[in-house]
C-alpha cells in the first residue's frame, strides 16, 4: 500500500504515560508536499474494540483511489491498512496517523491535504484520565471526528462528551463567532431499529435532534447543561445509521474482503465515507490564531505539543485547563504575527547602510511599531480582550513587549558598528599579546617583547578596519578615527604594562613553583598515614581525607608563596595553584585505585557468602515442598532467596555498611546479582527434569463446587456436557447429585465434586451440610429466560449467607445457541453487559455458553479451576516462606558471630 500507520502519541512502557514522537508527527504534517496547503484531519474515537480501524482503512482505501467509482476495489481483495482484527484484543494504543497527506483539488483549484487519524479505545481504557486524553486530543487536531459508537445512541456516549461540552461552553463565553469545536459525527455500527428508522444521514439525522431534545416532564438541568453545551461546542453534529457488517465477521476467515460484507453495509459505506471525504465536503482544519483562516500543518503540530505538555504537567485535563490550553496557544500564535508586524515596520525605517538616525528618531520609530504590533496582537487574538478570565493572554502580551523591547536593544547595538569593531580589535591584541607574554609564562627578552606589540598591534588595527563597514568613509564618521586613535592609545598603554609585568612574573613565578613543591609534599604525607594500613576505607571516608588533606596542602601552598596576596596583580600565583589541584586530584587517584584493590578483596568475601546463602535458602525451600514446582512458584522462591542472599552481602561487606556504596562494591554486587541468576537457571533446569520424572507427582487437591440456578437453565446438561461431553436434555430433578470430574490447571490436579442441586423453589432451602465445605460455586441462568436471571442476585446473596468463606464465583449464561445467529428472528432476553455488571458486584467471573454445541462449557469449567489453582498456589507460598523463616532463624542462632571482612 501507498503508506502506513506512524504512531505518534505513544505509551511509555515503564511510567505507563503517554508521550508524543514529535518526530514522526513532523515527518507527515510537515512534509514538503503538505507545505502551507490547508489540512483537513478526519479521525475516528469511540470505545474500544467496536472497529474503528477497520472502518477507518475504507477510508485509506478512498483517498488512494481519490474517490474514483470503483473505489472499493476487488471483490476478493483482503482489507489493508491500519491493523485491526476480530479478536477481543486491542489493535491501536495511542494515536496513530497514515504515514502520507492524502490530496484532493477542490473546484476552486485549492488544494486540501486530508489527514486520516486512528485513536485507541477510549471511555474503557485504564483509567479514565487516559479516556479523556485521548478524546481531547483528538478532538482539539481533528477537524472532522468520527465517533463510533455501536446499536444506539445511549445517554452514556453523550455523557462521555460532558467535559468537551462543559468546555465549548467556557470558550464561548469569551468568543459567541465560533465554536469550540468543528464536525463531529456520530456513526452509529449495527444500528438496532433500522424497521423504525432506516440506515442513512437523514434519518441519523433526525435520532440525533430526538437524542438531543429533553424529554417533557424530566426536569433534569445537567441533561439540559449537556445538550445545550454540544451544540454550542461543535458547528457540526451529525449522525449517521449504519447497518450491521454481516455473519461472516464471526469466522475465523474473515479478513474484510469485499465480498465477505453485507450487501447493505457495502452499500452505505459507498455513501458515508464520500459524505467525509469527497473534495467539496471536506472540512479545512481551523486556525486557532489567524481567524477565517485554515491551519497549517506547523499550527497543529505546535497544538498537539502544547497540549501533551499540559497534559504531563496536570495528568487530568478538566474543561476550565482546556480553555486555558486554547487560550495560550491563541496567544502564543498571535505573538508570533505581532513580532513579524514589528520586524516588517522596523526594517521599513532603518537602513543601516544608508541613514543614520539619531537616538530619539530611532526610539520614535520603535514606540511606533511596537504599538502598532500590540495592536496586531490583540487584533489576532481573540482571548486577549479579556484578561481577567484569560491571564494567560495577559501574559504572553507583557512577553511580547519584552521581546520587541530586545528587538530594538539588538537594532541599536547593530548601529554601534565602530564600537563592535574597537572590540573585536582589542581582543585579538589582548589574545596574541596574552599568548606571547602569558602570565604563566616564562620570562621573555626586552626586544622580543617589542617585536610582539609591534605585530600584535598591527594585526589589530586591520581587524578594526575590515570589521567596521564605515571604515572607508571615516570623513562622514568623525567617531570612526576617534575610535581608532582610542584603540591605538589603550594598546601603547597595555605595553608599558606588559613590560613591568614580565620582569615581575619571573619572580612571581619562581616562588610559586617552590611553595608548590612544599605543599605536594604535605599532602602526599598526610594521605600515606591513612592509606598506608592494610585496612579498606569506605568511598566517603576516603573523600574526607582526602578533602582535608588537600585543604591543608593548599593552605600551604598560600602561606609559603609571598605573592599570594598579590595574585590578581599575578595571574602566575593562582595558575601555579591550580597545577597544583590538578597534581593533588592525580595523586588522589592512584590512592583511590590502591583502596579499590582492598574494597574489591572485601567485597569478593562478602559475594561468596551471600551465593552461599542463596544456595541454603534455594534448597531449604525446595525442599519444604513434596511436589514438583510450577515456574511462578519457583520464582517467588527465587526473589525470596535472592532479597536475603543481597542483604547477607550488604551486612557482611562493612565497606558497604559504613557509606554509598563505591562503584567497586556496586560492581560486585551487580556480579552476586548475575551469579543468582545463573544458579537460578539450574535450579529451574532441574526442576523442569523432576516435571518429566515418572516418579514425582504432580500435587492435587479436592474442591466441592457448587451449581445453582433456576429451573430449566440446564445445570445438569451443563455438567454433563463437561464431565463425558454428551448433551441430552434432562427432565426435571428433585434433590441433589455429586459428579466427579478431575481437570488440570496452574500445575496441580483440581478435583472437581460438582453438587448439582434442583432448580425448584422447594429444593432452594437444602440441608446446611451440603452446602459446608464448598469453595466454589457456579451461578446458571438462561439468556433466553429473562426470569431466570432475576433470580440470580438472590440465590448468590443466599449462598453468601449460608457460607463464610470466600468462594471463587463464575456467573454462565447458559442456552446462547437459542439467540443471535444460531437461532434466526430471535433476541437475547439477558444482554452480556447486564450479566457482567452484576457479576463485578459480586467479584464473580462472567461467561456466555451452550450445553448444546459445547460453546463456552469447558472454558467456564476452567475459569472455576484456575481461580481455586491460584488460591492453592498462594497458600503452598506462604506455607514455604514460614518453614524457611523458622529454618533460616533456628540456622542464624547457631552460627559463630565474626567478621569476615579483610578490612
Amino acid at each position: 500500500m501507498d503508506g502506513r500507520p506512524v504512531p505518534i502519541v505513544v505509551r511509555n512502557h515503564e511510567n505507563r504515560k503517554f508521550e508524543l514522537d514529535e518526530a514522526a508527527l513532523r515527518d507527515v504534517l510537515l512534509s514538503p508536499e503538505v507545505g502551507d496547503k490547508p489540512v483537513c484531519v478526519v479521525a475516528v474515537a469511540g470505545a474500544y474494540r467496536k472497529g474503528k480501524s477497520f472502518l477507518l482503512n475504507f477510508l485509506v482505501k478512498f483517498c488512494i483511489n481519490k474517490g474514483l467509482p470503483n473505489w472499493l476495489g476487488d471483490l476478493s481483495q483482503p482489507l489493508e491498512g491500519f491493523v485491526w482484527s476480530g479478536s477481543i484484543k486491542g489493535q491501536t494504543t495511542g494515536i496513530e496517523i497514515w504515514s502520507k497527506p492524502f490530496f484532493f483539488t477542490k473546484r476552486t483549484g485549492e488544494e486540501v491535504a486530508v489527514i486520516l487519524m486512528d485513536t485507541q479505545g477510549t471511555f474503557d481504557t485504564d483509567t479514565p484520565q487516559d479516556s479523556t486524553f485521548i478524546f481531547a486530543l483528538t478532538l482539539l487536531a481533528s477537524s472532522v471526528t468520527v465517533y463510533n459508537i455501536m446499536n444506539n445512541i445511549q445517554e452514556d456516549d453523550l455523557m462521555n462528551l460532558q467535559m468537551f461540552s462543559a468546555y465549548g461552553a467556557l470558550a464561548q463565553q469569551n468568543d459567541q463567532s465560533s465554536r469550540a469545536f468543528q464536525k463531529l459525527l456520530f456513526l452509529v455500527r449495527d444500528w438496532s431499529f433500522a424497521q423504525e428508522y432506516p440506515y442513512g444521514h437523514e434519518n441519523g439525522q433526525r435520532v440525533l435532534e430526538e437524542k438531543l431534545k429533553v424529554k417533557q416532564g424530566q426536569d433534569d438541568p445537567v441533561r439540559q447543561r449537556l445538550r445545550d453545551g454540544l451544540r454550542q461546542s461543535f458547528e457540526e453534529l451529525e449522525c449517521y445509521l449504519m447497518p450491521h457488517i454481516g455473519l461472516k465477521f464471526n469466522d475465523s476467515s474473515f479478513d474484510g474482503r469485499r465480498n465477505q460484507l453485507d450487501e447493505r453495509f457495502v452499500e452505505h459505506l459507498q455513501l458515508l465515507v464520500p459524505h467525509l471525504l469527497a473534495p467539496e465536503r471536506l472540512v479545512v482544519k481551523r486556525s486557532a490564531v489567524r481567524r477565517g483562516q485554515p491551519a497549517t500543518g506547523e499550527e497543529v503540530v505546535e497544538l498537539i505539543k502544547t497540549y501533551m505538555a499540559a497534559f504531563q504537567e496536570k495528568n487530568l485535563i478538566e474543561p476550565v485547563n482546556l480553555v486555558e490550553l486554547m487560550s495560550r496557544v491563541c496567544s502564543e500564535g498571535a505573538c508570533k504575527i505581532a513580532l513579524a508586524a514589528y520586524k516588517k515596520a522596523m526594517d521599513s525605517i532603518i537602513c543601516l547602510e544608508g541613514k543614520n538616525d539619531t537616538a530619539s528618531t530611532l526610539l520614535d520609530n520603535h514606540f511606533a511599531a511596537k504599538d502598532e504590533a500590540i495592536a496586531v496582537y490583540v487584533r489576532e487574538n481573540k482571548y486577549a480582550k479579556n484578561k481577567g478570565l484569560f491571564p494567560v493572554a495577559d501574559e504572553i502580551k507583557q512577553l511580547l513587549e519584552a521581546q520587541i523591547d530586545e528587538l530594538f536593544r539588538r537594532e541599536v547595538e547593530a548601529r554601534s558598528c565602530s564600537e563592535a569593531a574597537y572590540k573585536k580589535a582589542f581582543e585579538a591584541y589582548q589574545h596574541d599579546m596574552d599568548e606571547m607574554n602569558c602570565p604563566g609564562g616564562e620570562f621573555l627578552d626586552a626586544s622580543v617583547l617589542m617585536n610582539s606589540f609591534i605585530t600584535a598591534k598591527n594585526k589589530a588595527i586591520r581587524i578594526y578596519d575590515q570589521e567596521n563597514k564605515y571604515a572607508d568613509s571615516s570623513e562622514n564618521f568623525p567617531v570612526v578615527n576617534e575610535t581608532r586613535a582610542r584603540l591605538e592609545m589603550v594598546m601603547e598603554s597595555m605595553y608599558s604594562d606588559h613590560m613591568e609585568a614580565n620582569e615581575r612574573k619571573q619572580k612571581a613565578s619562581q616562588c610559586s613553583s617552590a611553595a608548590k613543591m612544599e605543599a605536594l609534599s604535605v599532602y602526599k604525607s598526610a594521605m600515606d598515614l591513612v592509606i598506608g594500613t592494610d585496612k579498606a576505607l569506605d568511598t566517603s571516608t576516603l573523600m574526607e581525607h582526602h578533602s582535608t588533606s588537600k585543604a591543608n596542602a593548599t593552605q600551604a601552598y598560600a602561606m609559603e608563596n609571598q605573592y599570594t596576596k598579590d595574585s590578581e596583580l599575578f595571574p602566575v600565583v593562582n595558575e601555579i595553584k591550580a597545577q597544583l589541584e590538578s597534581e593533588i586530584e592525580g595523586l588522589f587517584s592512584d590512592y583511590s585505585e590502591k583502596n579499590q584493590v582492598k574494597l574489591r578483596q572485601c567485597s569478593l568475601a562478602a559475594k561468596e557468602k551471600a551465593l552461599k546463602a542463596y544456595e541454603e535458602s534455594m534448597d531449604l525451600l525446595i525442599r519444604s515442598h513434596t511436589e514438583v514446582l510450577d515456574a511462578s512458584t519457583l520464582k517467588k522462591l527465587h526473589l525470596i532467596s535472592k532479597i536475603k542472599a543481597t542483604q547477607a552481602f550488604d551486612k557482611k561487606n562493612q565497606c558497604a555498611q559504613r557509606s554509598e556504596l563505591s562503584h567497586v562494591v556496586k560492581e560486585i554486587r551487580a556480579q552476586l546479582e548475575r551469579e543468582i541468576e545463573e544458579k537460578m537457571s539450574v535450579y529451574m533446569k532441574t526442576n523442569e527434569a523432576r516435571l518429566h520424572t515418572n516418579f514425582i507427582r504432580v500435587k492435587s487437591f479436592s474442591a466441592k463446587v457448587l451449581v445453582l440456578g433456576a429451573k430449566g437453565v440446564g445445570k445438569t446438561c451443563l455438567i454433563n456436557r463437561y464431565s463425558s461431553d454428551n448433551f441430552s436434555p434432562q427432565k426435571l430433578k428433585a434433590g441433589v447429585e455429586f459428579t466427579s470430574v478431575t481437570t488440570r490447571a496452574g500445575g496441580y490436579d483440581v478435583k472437581f465434586q460438582l453438587l448439582d442441586t434442583a432448580g425448584q423453589e422447594a429444593f432452594r432451602n437444602m440441608p446446611p451440610q451440603l452446602y459446608r465445605g464448598a469453595r466454589a460455586a457456579i451461578i446458571v441462568y438462561a439468556v433466553s429466560d429473562a426470569d431466570s436471571f432475576k433470580s440470580v442476585k438472590t440465590r448468590i446473596e443466599e449462598l453468601q449467607d449460608k457460607l463464610n468463606n470466600k468462594l471463587v464465583m463464575v456467573l454462565v449464561g447458559n442456552k446462547l445457541d437459542l439467540v443471535g445467529s444460531a437461532a434466526p428472528g430471535t433476541s437475547q432476553a439477558v444482554s452480556a453487559k447486564d450479566a457482567a455488571k452484576l457479576a463485578r458486584v459480586f467479584n464473580a467471573s462472567f461467561i456466555e455458553c451452550s450445553a448444546l454445541t459445547n460453546e463456552g462449557v469447558n472454558e467456564a469449567f476452567d475459569l472455576i479451576a484456575l481461580g481455586l489453582a491460584k488460591e492453592e498456589k498462594t497458600n503452598d507460598i506462604l506455607e514455604a516462606e514460614r518453614l524457611l523463616t523458622i529454618k533460616l532463624s533456628s540456622k542464624k542462632d547457631e552460627e559463630p558471630k565474626k567478621s569476615s571482612c579483610p578490612c
